[in-house]
């Protein structure tokens, strides 16, 4: 499947309706970026409880959901 170029704007990724689409865009927004984070250790052992508590198959906002009711 070819690429687009690398310039999508935050409301053309808002305007992604498909699955495709929004694949395509997360891939094109996230291209070349790189971020760091400092966790500490204790936090890192909460999220790593809560992700191998969630069914794997889950979507993200599905995981999102499932983040809301555990953390609220």
């Amino acid at each position: 499947m070819a690429r687009k170029a690398n310039n999508v704007s935050q409301d053309e990724a808002v305007k992604a309706k498909t699955d495709e689409d929004i694949h395509e865009a997360f891939l094109q927004i996230t291209d070349k970026r790189n971020v760091t984070a400092s966790i500490a250790p204790e936090s890192r052992h909460v999220i790593r409880d809560f992700l191998l508590s969630v069914d794997g198959n889950l979507r993200v906002f599905e995981v999102l959901s499932a983040l809301e009711e555990a953390f609220s």
